[in-house]
């Protein structure tokens, strides 16, 4: 086995991690979706710095890391917003906006070809208030302690951050698709 499928692997376990994760969340066994989350979180990071490091970025991999971050968001948004523990119009600004950009992405691959998917600095920012939000709501269910006040700051951060990186994603996507139509115009 090369080490250079490695990073790949870790982004395939993230996605094995996802279900579990959110189920016992469900079940409330919050310290093992804790644990398991922190491990998806922690893949998260690992895979990237790999693939950067041992020059093995993928168009697998590519296609891969954003799709784990987007399945674990969005599977924990829906528990959460099940069990009452984060607002169901934000669950649906979120989720609406990871299924956006999904669905752009899909798109411009099923009409003109792969995907080079670069992530923005803002769309980095994000990702990681998004996974500290689904971390603090976690450990606020699991020690039945209200953080509410603390969410509320953390909710208007990600609003804001959402929009702005999902903006930013339709105006690049949008330059991307002129030019390839432009392109194939020719």
């Amino acid at each position: 086995m090369s080490y250079k499928i490695i990073p790949n692997i870790l982004t395939i376990l993230r996605i094995l991690l996802v279900l579990p994760c959110a189920y016992f969340f469900y079940i409330e066994y919050y310290k093992l979706s804790i644990g398991i989350f922190i491990l998806a979180a922690a893949t998260d990071c690992v895979d990237g710095f790999l693939a950067r490091k041992l020059g093995c970025q993928t168009e697998l991999g590519a296609i891969l890391d954003p799709l784990a971050d987007k399945f674990l968001i969005i599977a924990l948004f829906v528990v959460l917003t099940i069990k009452f523990y984060i607002p169901f119009w934000f669950s649906i600004i979120i989720i609406l906006r990871e299924l956006v950009l999904l669905g752009g992405a899909t798109f411009y691959r099923y009409k003109f070809g792969p995907v080079v998917f670069i992530p923005t600095m803002i769309s980095k920012i994000n990702t990681c208030l998004l996974m500290s939000l689904l971390l603090i709501t976690l450990i606020q269910a699991m020690l039945n302690y209200n953080l509410d006040y603390f969410k509320d700051y953390l909710f208007i951060i990600i609003l804001l951050t959402s929009i702005y990186s999902a903006l930013v994603y339709i105006w690049r996507w949008g330059i991307k698709v002129n030019t390839s139509l432009k392109a194939n115009k020719k």
